[in-house]
């Protein structure tokens, strides 16, 4: 009973060491903003530096199931590397601080200006559709967010449609009204025009991946920790 008890501890000990020390890789690369551009990379740098609050990365703040991370991470583009701040001034004095720098560019997105789509009706070809396994749905509507976010979301994701394959793609891309945007689970994307993008998958930044393995290490840190203490 006693060796079987000082297995357990050493198993446990072992799986949060590998636990942390993961937790800790991510975290650093997270801290140092890595693959992020130069102006987004200053602009973060300089709000933490300036005690100022409020600003996320777009990457940060949609939770996108394993399943759609690389079909929302291409309707999303460069676009996991806007910047979410709370307010236009704090914009307008990022800005101010990349053109004192020349640091470089970056896109930001006040939420105390930032609007939905005003047309946020869901066309024939998505709505109701439960049925068909082929459409999974609208991007927005398949992420998890905060609500403060749901401007942000729904203006990138909001006409963004997931599908299994570039057979449905096209087959739904005779439904869909204008300005709407189609990407399969393999990350092919279909606009509204009728032009499609795809070929051999290249390497993904794996933003939302890394952004998930975070959360979920969070929870693994925890639970590792409870066991070798239960052990």
């Amino acid at each position: 009973a006693r060796a079987q008890a000082d297995e357990e501890r050493a198993a446990a000990r072992r799986a949060l060491a590998d636990a942390e020390a993961r937790l800790d890789s991510l975290s650093r690369l997270a801290r140092s903003y890595a693959g992020a551009f130069a102006g987004v990379r200053a602009a973060m740098q300089w709000a933490e530096r300036a005690g100022r609050g409020g600003f996320a990365l777009v990457q940060s703040i949609v939770r996108t199931p394993a399943e759609l991370e690389t079909a929302v991470e291409v309707a999303l583009g460069s676009r996991l590397q806007n910047i979410v701040v709370e307010r236009w001034e704090d914009a307008e004095d990022a800005i101010a601080e990349l053109k004192r720098s020349g640091a470089g560019r970056a896109t930001f997105m006040p939420l105390d200006t930032i609007r939905a789509p005003a047309d946020d009706r869901r066309p024939s070809a998505e709505r109701g559709r439960a049925g068909d396994a082929a459409v999974l749905g609208v991007a927005a509507d398949l992420v998890d967010y905060d609500a403060r976010y749901a401007a942000v979301v729904r203006q990138l994701l909001g006409r963004v449609l997931i599908v299994r394959d570039l057979p449905t793609a096209r087959a739904e891309l005779r439904r869909l009204p204008g300005g709407w945007t189609i990407v399969t689970l393999g990350g092919e994307q279909v606009n509204s025009g009728g032009s499609l993008t795809g070929g051999a998958r290249t390497k993904e930044s794996g933003a939302l991946r890394r952004e998930r393995e975070l959360r979920e290490l969070l929870g693994q840190v925890a639970a590792a920790r409870a066991a070798l203490e239960a052990a």
